[in-house]
C-alpha cells in the first residue's frame, strides 16, 4: 500500500502540508513552480481534512548544508487559531519540495517547523537536512 501512496504522491507533482495519525495527506494539490539555481518558488492549492482549503505561496532554499522552506497563505477553517511546531509532538509537516533541490526521491517530514494560523491566514517555516 504504502508503495501505491508514493506513485500518487509523485504523479501530482510539488507538495507540502499538516500530516498526522489523524490527518491524512491531501491528494488534490495543484501547484506551480519555478526554480533558479537553489531555490525554488512555488504556489499550492488543495483540501486537508485539517483546516479545510490551504492556498500557499512558498520559497525552498538550499543552503548551508540544509533546506529552509517559508511560506504563508490561507486556510478556509478559521477556527483553527495558534502555534505548530515539531515540539506539539501530535502534527508534523511534510513536504516533496526539496526533492527538486536535493534530488531525494521520496517526501519526507520537516526537522523543524512551526506555523502560525490566525482567523485563516498563516505564515510558516520549516527544515529539512539534506540526504
Amino acid at each position: 500500500m504504502r508503495a501505491a501512496i508514493l506513485s500518487v504522491l509523485f504523479a501530482v507533482g510539488l507538495q507540502a502540508a499538516p500530516l498526522s495519525d489523524t490527518i491524512p495527506f491531501p491528494t488534490d494539490f495543484l501547484y506551480a513552480a519555478q526554480q533558479r539555481a537553489n531555490k525554488i518558488q512555488y504556489s499550492i492549492s488543495y483540501t486537508s481534512v485539517w483546516g479545510g482549503k490551504w492556498n500557499l505561496a512558498g520559497t525552498a532554499i538550499y543552503g548551508n548544508s540544509q533546506i529552509k522552506e517559508n511560506f504563508s497563505g490561507t486556510i478556509s477553517n478559521t477556527n483553527i487559531n495558534g502555534t505548530f511546531t515539531e515540539a506539539n509532538g501530535t502534527l508534523s509537516w511534510a513536504s516533496d519540495t526539496y526533492t527538486i533541490l536535493d534530488r531525494y526521491e521520496e517526501p519526507k517530514m520537516a526537522l523543524t517547523f512551526k506555523l502560525v494560523i490566525s482567523n485563516g491566514t498563516m505564515t510558516g517555516t520549516a527544515t529539512y537536512l539534506p540526504e
